[in-house]
């Protein structure tokens, strides 16, 4: 994508209010450490744009092209990390706020199509359905900017009359038009959730009680579009959680693919993310749900697909290929970055008694940066290549097969979690493998991987006890737990093992480093990576022994500890 291209992106964070007729907005005023700005009023038209399924929509983003206002043009707004799957538009975080990314271009001239740009970023949502308009709404917009006790706004207030005119009426009726009156508070950049001082979250309490008394109620969304549509069937992800008493009792093979529906929501709700800002958190987050997706699918495979979840040909097996494919294009680039931070912060020990780095410290500190900036933006570009490509497009449209089946009502629930519980002891079996294994293997390279290991498959039954907990209950979760326990020290090791590896690498090129051209740098570069390898070394033996202590854990009887 081109730099110029790029649409900006900024996180919004906001709760909405209902407002039912005659109620007026109370006085400002007097709500505890706050004072009203200079009103400004706007017209605003907004046209709405999603795929002939709802494929935006149905998983908490919003498209619009918008008229009037300090901010027309068109807008993305995709649920921020930590979000709710399955809420339109965002999970609620404190203060009832939600937040979302929003994604800003601005309008082309005469042009009515969706920028490139944004396009881009909902490929993982929409693949190849055309966007057309789904909904035009005209809002009427009486903007209030809060300000504190020095003149700063923390936040804005806007009373919104708004007029829907939904496009995509049923059965070829006209479009249909709803009227809705709402209030809504914006935090300004700064505010609660992003280090701001406590006395933001008083005033936006303070706040939101005095809309409430003057007769504001909770809004049905948070998302005008979803009011705007209405009653018409879009479907939600699972939340993860159980959605009433009797499903603690029952897994059913619906729900799994739920849980699929919830992981693959999740995933291409960080697709944005790492196209538009390829950055650690938003790698990580994408990495992670594509191997706890690849983990769900090896372990209940036979649940969801009887007759050929064991076919090397079959859907199952080539969905899970191509998610190992896509992991390890993500990881390349995780790996690069995880790296630089923990070597980073392994040489800001190395400074003098007045507490600045040694200018030795800052030179290998550089050759760091030389050396792995190369390699994070060589697997940038593959990251890139690798979402642009008609192969990860297959392995969506895939991952949409897999979670097409309906959902059964009539299962034996004795016989579900039975099955479930099978199929976790069975990883029990392979982490117990992996770790006998690991102890049998001599101090070295070859221990070092086996370790690996090891902790691919605690990773994997951890994933797989996580999913089983709506039906295994307190018994999966503590299993959990020792699965993660025996991960997190076996990835510090692994994270130790690489960090070696690099030292090595980095030794190699302090010769051709220009950063250690002064007489006498090299050999201090030198000294300086030779310590950070015993740090390393140090670090991966104390690993190990954590790691010893959480295997001790590990169940020698599954099948007691599962109850089954």
């Amino acid at each position: 994508m081109s730099r110029a291209a790029r649409p900006t992106a900024i996180l919004e964070r906001e709760l909405t209010l209902a407002v039912p007729d005659g109620v007026v907005l109370p006085d400002l005023d007097a709500v505890r450490g706050t004072r009203r700005g200079g009103v400004r009023v706007h017209d605003l038209h907004a046209t709405y744009v999603d795929s002939p399924t709802w494929a935006l929509l149905r998983r908490g983003l919003t498209l619009r092209r918008r008229t009037g206002g300090d901010d027309a043009g068109w807008h993305l707004k995709v649920p921020s990390s930590g979000a709710r799957p399955g809420g339109a538009g965002g999970g609620g975080g404190a203060h009832g706020l939600v937040s979302r990314d929003e994604h800003h271009e601005p309008v082309a001239a005469r042009s009515q199509a969706v920028p490139r740009g944004l396009r881009r970023l909902v490929t993982a949502l929409v693949l190849d359905e055309p966007l057309g308009p789904v909904a035009v709404l005209d809002t009427h917009r009486v903007a209030v900017p809060l300000l504190d006790e020095t003149g700063r706004r923390w936040a804005t207030l806007t009373d919104d009359t708004v007029t829907a005119h939904r496009e995509r009426a049923r059965h070829g009726d006209d479009p249909e038009v709803v009227t809705w009156r709402e209030w809504e508070v914006e935090l300004a950049e700064g505010g609660p959730g992003e280090g701001a001082a406590d006395e933001d979250g008083a005033r936006l309490d303070a706040l939101v009680a005095a809309l409430r008394g003057a007769g504001a109620t909770d809004s049905p969304t948070t998302s005008k579009l979803r009011r705007a549509v209405g009653d018409l069937p879009l479907p939600q992800p699972w939340t993860g959680r159980p959605r009433s008493a009797h499903e603690l009792a029952a897994l059913r093979v619906g729900d799994l693919v739920e849980r699929l529906r919830a992981e693959d929501l999740r995933w291409r709700t960080a697709d944005p993310a790492v196209r538009e800002r390829p950055d650690g958190p938003s790698v990580h987050r994408f990495r992670t749900t594509v191997r706890r997706l690849r983990s769900l699918l090896r372990t209940y495979g036979a649940a969801l697909d009887p007759g050929r979840h064991d076919d090397p040909h079959g859907p199952l097996a080539h969905v899970g290929a191509e998610l190992r494919w896509l992991g390890a294009e993500l990881g390349a680039l995780r790996d690069a970055e995880v790296l630089r931070t923990r070597l980073h912060a392994d040489l800001r020990a190395g400074t003098d008694e007045g507490g600045d780095p040694r200018p030795v410290v800052l030179a290998v500190t550089g050759l760091v940066d030389d050396v792995l900036g190369e390699r994070r933006a060589v697997a940038a570009r593959r990251v890139d290549r690798a979402l642009a490509s008609a192969r990860y497009r297959a392995l969506l449209a895939a991952l949409d097969e897999l979670a097409v089946p309906p959902r059964p009502e009539d299962d034996d629930a004795a016989a579900v979690r039975h099955e479930v519980a099978r199929l976790v002891r069975r990883d029990v079996r392979r982490l117990g493998r992996a770790v006998d294994a690991a102890g049998a293997t001599a101090p070295g390279a070859g221990r070092d991987t086996a370790l690996h290991e090891a902790r691919k498959k605690a990773k994997r039954l951890r994933y797989a006890a996580d999913a089983a907990r709506p039906v295994l209950g307190g018994r999966a979760a503590r299993l959990s737990r020792r699965a993660r326990a025996v991960q997190e020290a076996l990835g510090e090791h692994q994270d130790a093992v690489v960090a070696r590896a690099a030292v090595r690498d980095l030794l190699a090129a302090v010769p051709r480093s220009p950063r250690l051209a002064a007489p006498g740098a090299a050999a201090r570069a030198g000294f300086l990576l030779g310590r950070l390898d015993g740090e390393q070394r140090v670090a991966a033996r104390d690993a190990v022994a954590a790691y010893d202590v959480a295997r001790r854990r590990l169940p020698r009887h599954p099948k007691r500890l599962l109850g089954t």
